[in-house]
């Protein structure tokens, strides 16, 4: 507890750099909602996090050195990584694409993977427990890790198996439990971790585990069926001054894509769709493209460059490219302006995986278009939505859509008040509050 007496809820960010992305957005909505329960929340983010006027007057400290997409990379592919960011994407791709291929066939020449008990733990889980050791966390303080891979699961069990009367621990597994490296891997996977946390009665009496969907609930309570996994709600910061729905403007519609250029979002089948529909429907006149579309570095260089080259051969007018990182508050207004959201998401990576934009769109009324067999079709409040069953349908449901847009509307500014009813930082604080008083621990 804090020397005024006040119960404390750490924020863990270990990833966290920049704004860039709903962890920062995750980070706001929760910390923002913590007074409100009696808490007094603070982040910990990575070691180069620099601009904590970010949060206001939340606290962040920066403090991990690896991040959760580093943590399973050894240092020279840490070190190939740094240096092909500093090349221009014409250089970067076909040197990712030849490294890719020396590195598989290294590893099969090899055999699969270094032997588990020889494989170093991330810094992940003894650099948490310095610091809440140099805090002085408590048996009434929380700490919430909202994303974690398995690596990095295994390093915090292993910190803490032994430590008596420390804090809460809120462990959020937001990846689709047959992704790779979840049900297998270094230590075991989650099946391994979960056997780890069965040797440790310390630990277990203080964790609890969360999912975003029911899906994921179900797949992980399968593998550990003596474990509780609550589902949370996927929180955002609620946007001020930007009403829900608009009033329809003079002008086309605006189809909008929102989030990161990136493969699994889909963002490579916008050239496509405007194959199909740049002489009819989006042709300027009827309706446009908005797309957002800032990428980090990845393998995907290549494929998200052309895509993006494609849809640059089209008249602003008509297709209008958001290249640079957003703020939140410019991603609020891009939300707010948008009259169709677009997301093309990959079916097979989305089918039990959450999407906080498309909570944050059907929050804001907006109508959406989305894949089939998903957590998204599944969760969408009927007449909001418009669903593809591959993406070659993408182009069908978006012109579906633009001629069915006032009913679509109509509906989704009805259900937003639900929505932005559930998905905030208020409820989710609430539900770790009460894992803590279950556990039968004094709040």
């Amino acid at each position: 507890m804090s020397l005024k007496g006040k119960a404390r809820l750490l924020i863990v960010d270990q990833s966290l750099r920049d704004m860039v992305g709903h962890h920062f957005e995750y980070d706001l909505a929760v910390g923002d909602s913590a007074a409100e329960h009696g808490l007094s929340a603070s982040v910990l983010a990575h070691a180069s996090f620099k601009d904590q006027a970010l949060f206001g007057d939340m606290p962040a400290t920066p403090w991990f050195t690896q991040t959760y997409y580093s943590v399973d990379r050894s240092r020279s592919v840490q070190l190939a990584r740094g240096l092909l960011q500093k090349l221009p994407i014409s250089l970067r791709a076909p040197l990712i694409r030849v490294g890719v291929s020396v590195l598989g066939r290294l590893r099969a020449r090899q055999g699969a993977t270094l032997p588990a008990k020889t494989m170093p733990l991330p810094a992940f889980g003894a650099e948490l427990g310095r610091y809440l050791d140099a805090q002085g966390f408590g048996s009434q303080d929380h700490v919430l890790i909202h994303t974690i891979n398995m690596s990095e699961l295994h390093s915090a069990m292993a910190a803490f198996a032994t430590v008596e009367g420390g804090p809460m621990l809120h462990v959020v597994l937001r990846r689709d439990a047959d992704e790779p490296g979840i049900r297998s891997g270094p230590w075991g996977g989650a099946p391994g971790a979960f056997e780890r946390l069965a040797a440790a009665p310390a630990l277990a009496r203080r964790i609890a585990f969360y999912t975003d969907s029911a899906g994921l609930a179900r797949q992980y309570g399968e593998m550990a069926p003596d474990l509780l996994f609550r589902v949370l709600p996927v929180p955002y910061p609620a946007p001020a001054g930007h009403p829900v729905g608009r009033s329809r403007q003079a002008g086309p519609l605006r189809l909008t894509y929102v989030g990161d250029a990136r493969v699994e979002k889909g963002y490579d089948h916008l050239p496509q769709l405007m194959s199909e529909l740049g002489e009819t429907l989006i042709d300027g006149r009827t309706a446009r493209l908005v797309a957002q579309s800032n990428a980090a570095m990845s393998l995907e260089d290549d494929v998200i460059a052309r895509a993006r080259a494609a849809l640059k051969r089209y008249p602003t007018t008509q297709v209008e490219l958001l290249t640079q990182v957003l703020a939140v508050d410019e991603f609020n207004t891009l939300l707010s302006d948008a009259d169709i959201v677009i997301l093309p998401y990959d079916a097979q990576n989305y089918r039990n995986r959450s999407s906080g934009i498309l909570v944050q769109a059907i929050a804001a009324g907006k109508p959406v278009v989305i894949p089939s067999r998903t957590w998204l079709s599944d969760t969408a409040p009927a007449g909001t939505n418009v669903q593809f069953d591959t993406p070659k349908h993408l182009g069908q449901a978006v012109a579906t859509a633009i001629r069915s847009f006032d009913a679509l509307s109509e509906a989704a500014v009805r259900n937003a008040p639900a929505w932005r009813a559930f998905h905030n930082g208020s409820n989710l604080v609430g539900i770790l509050k009460n894992a803590l008083e279950t556990a039968g621990r004094d709040t």
